[in-house]
């Protein structure tokens, strides 16, 4: 373990007894030394809970983001598509992005296997040529699988989808 890894520790602890530091910030990057074993053992359980203790206490969005990947691959918790796609997609949101190109394959083999949410997500990278050239068709040859598997209330009034429903046929007509 280098001495560089146990100083970013010690550093950490010490941050987060200081009323002066965000104890958002220190929990999120406590979560990053055990999610690394940087200066501790490696525990991806204690990562996970302390990325869930950064979400709540106004942490960075990578909180959300690195506990999304977590429940996407199973690591530290139970591997869970639906909490990964929330959390995931909540980061994105709030980063303006999705991520990087193993984040955008991870969106597509979702969509590729019939996620809708996925789906969405995808039309949405493609819209924004997030990570992949921006395309419009391939954007709307998306959100219409996903406007396929998706009740009205999905096309709300607001952004790109609602005019992909409008056309489609599904959802409300106004």
């Amino acid at each position: 373990m280098s001495q560089d890894c146990v100083e970013a520790a010690r550093w950490l602890r010490n941050a987060g007894r200081d009323d002066a530091a965000p104890p958002g910030a220190a929990l999120y990057q406590f979560g990053v030394i055990f999610e690394s074993g940087c200066g501790v053992g490696r525990d991806n359980a204690r990562a996970a809970e302390l990325y869930r203790l950064a979400m709540s206490t106004g942490g960075p969005v990578e909180s959300r983001y690195r506990l999304g990947r977590m429940y996407a691959g199973g690591r530290g918790v139970a591997q869970n598509e639906g909490e990964a796609i929330k959390l995931l997609r909540w980061a994105a949101d709030d980063r303006g992005g999705v991520g990087d190109a193993e984040d955008v394959a991870w969106w597509r083999k979702l969509a590729e296997g019939g996620n809708a949410a996925a789906q969405a997500v995808v039309g949405d990278i493609y819209r924004d040529g997030d990570g992949v050239g921006r395309d419009d068709t391939v954007a709307v040859e998306w959100y219409r699988k996903a406007a396929d598997q998706i009740p009205w209330g999905w096309c709300r009034p607001a952004g790109a989808r609602a005019d992909v429903c409008g056309r489609t046929g599904r959802g409300p007509r106004r």
